[in-house]
């Protein structure tokens, strides 16, 4: 079972909202096995739009935003490893940085 829960209110997310991922796994034998809560202090954020596909029962999210820990906090909300990806992607001063594929040093950007 996967859940989308608000960081700062400990509540199920809103659609729109962002918040962290919460599993529970839960094994065939669940009359004698412990229910645990994982949360994996993933970012994502929950979708708008009603779904009408065979899984619209699930949550369903955006792209892993990052991870809570290295977000930032503001008196507006809340800055995202990927927003700050993406602003600095988006700026051709910056270099792109290089990356491992194959096992030899390499760029991902031309």
């Amino acid at each position: 079972m996967l859940e989308i829960v608000n960081p700062d209110t400990s509540l199920p997310a809103q659609p729109g909202e962002a918040g962290t991922i919460v599993a529970t796994p839960l094994p065939p034998y669940r009359q004698t096995t412990l229910v645990l809560r994982y949360d994996t202090q993933d970012v994502v954020r929950r979708l708008d739009e009603p779904l009408t596909c065979d899984l619209c029962h699930l949550p369903a999210t955006t792209d892993v935003l990052g991870k809570l820990r290295l977000s930032a906090r503001y008196t507006g909300g809340w800055v995202y490893p990927r927003q700050v990806l993406e602003a600095l992607e988006s700026v051709d001063a910056v270099p792109c940085p290089p990356v491992l594929v194959s096992g030899r040093r390499t760029t991902v950007w031309p």
